[in-house]
C-alpha cells in the first residue's frame, strides 16, 4: 500500500475514533446530567417533606417550650401535690418547704409567689391581699408581708438566740441546733454579706449600751443598719433636749398671809391665849349691841291697857 493513502487511512481512523470518544462523552455527560437533575429532584421533595413535618410540629414544640418555661424545666410537670397552709402550721416552715420543693421542681423563682397563692389561709392570706400588684409578683416581698403580718421578723429570732438556754437532761446537739436556726434566721448569712452580718451584730451591741429610754425608742423603730440606729439615738437626743429646755418650771406654792394683829386699846381685858388658838389669831371687829325702843303700851302706863 501507499504510504500516503496509510497515513490517510490512520488519519480517518483517528478521527472516527474522536467522533467516538466525543459521542460517548456527550451520552456519559447526558446521564450525568439527568442523574443530577433526578437527583435534585428527589433532595427537593426530601426538603418539601421535611418542611412540612417541622411545620406540623411547630404548635406541639411552642406548647412545649411554653410549659417549659412556666414550670422551668423542658420535660413533663412533675407530679407534686402541695397543700393549703393550716392554722396551726408554722408559717416559716412553710414557706421553707415550698421554696425547696419550688428549687427541685425547678420552678422559675419569678412564679414563685403566683403559685403559692392559691395555698395561702388566714393571716397569711391577709397579708397577700394587702399588697401591691407589682409587690403581689416578687416571692420575697410576699414572704416578708407574711412573716411580718405574723409577728415573724429577725428580732424574734435575734431574741430567742439570746434567751436559749441549756436545761439539764437536754441533748447538746438539740441545743446547737436550735441556737443555729435562730442565729442563721436573725442573721441570714445567706442573703447578707460578711460585712453586713457584723454590722448586725455591732448594732445589736450599740443598742444595748444606749439608755434605757433610748434603747427602747430605737428598738421600736427596728433599724436594719447601725447608720439608721444613730439617727434614730441622734433624734431621740434632740427631743430630749428640746424638751428640758422648754419644760416649764413648777411655780413655788403661795405663801399664806400672816395674820395681822389689831393694837389693844388701853384697859382692855386679855383674851385667853388659848381661846385665841381656837379661834384663831385673826380678830374679829366687835359688833356694837343696840336696846330694842319699848313698845308703845309700854311707853304711857308701864303696861298693857
Amino acid at each position: 500500500m501507499d504510504p500516503a493513502q496509510v497515513l490517510e487511512w490512520m488519519k480517518a481512523a483517528h478521527r472516527e475514533s474522536q467522533q467516538q470518544q466525543t459521542a460517548l462523552i456527550q451520552q456519559l455527560s447526558t446521564q450525568h446530567q439527568e442523574h443530577q437533575r433526578q437527583l435534585l429532584k428527589e433532595l427537593a421533595e426530601q426538603f418539601k417533606e421535611q418542611t412540612r413535618l417541622s411545620m406540623a410540629q411547630i404548635p406541639a414544640a411552642a406548647a412545649r417550650e411554653d410549659d417549659s418555661e412556666e414550670m422551668g424545666e423542658a420535660g413533663p410537670r412533675p407530679s407534686i401535690r402541695l397543700t393549703k397552709m393550716g392554722a396551726t402550721d408554722d408559717p416559716e416552715a412553710y414557706l421553707t418547704t415550698f421554696e425547696r420543693v419550688a428549687t427541685t421542681a425547678r420552678w422559675p423563682e419569678s412564679h414563685w409567689a403566683t403559685i403559692l397563692a392559691p395555698y395561702l389561709t388566714g393571716q397569711a392570706q391577709l397579708a397577700y391581699r394587702s399588697l401591691s400588684d407589682r409587690d403581689a409578683l416578687h416571692y420575697y416581698k410576699v414572704k416578708e408581708a407574711i412573716l411580718d403580718q405574723m409577728g415573724i421578723t429577725p428580732e424574734t429570732y435575734r431574741q430567742k438566740f439570746r434567751g436559749e438556754q441549756y436545761s439539764p437532761g437536754t441533748r447538746p446537739r438539740v441545743v446547737a441546733q436550735r441556737l443555729r436556726e435562730a442565729a442563721w434566721r436573725w442573721l441570714d448569712p445567706e442573703q447578707r454579706t460578711g460585712p453586713q452580718v457584723a454590722e448586725l451584730v455591732v448594732l445589736e451591741q450599740f443598742i444595748n449600751i444606749l439608755p434605757s429610754g433610748g434603747a427602747r425608742w430605737v428598738r421600736r423603730h427596728h433599724p436594719s443598719t447601725l447608720s439608721e440606729a444613730i439617727e434614730l439615738m441622734n433624734d431621740y437626743e434632740a427631743a430630749e433636749g428640746w424638751e428640758r429646755g422648754h419644760r416649764p418650771e413648777r411655780p413655788p406654792p403661795p405663801r399664806r398671809a400672816e395674820p395681822t394683829r389689831s393694837p389693844r386699846p388701853k384697859g382692855s381685858p386679855e383674851r385667853n391665849n388659848k381661846w385665841d388658838a381656837g379661834r384663831g389669831s385673826i380678830r374679829r371687829p366687835l359688833v356694837p349691841s343696840w336696846s330694842l325702843p319699848p313698845r308703845e303700851g309700854q311707853r304711857e302706863g308701864g303696861g298693857c291697857a
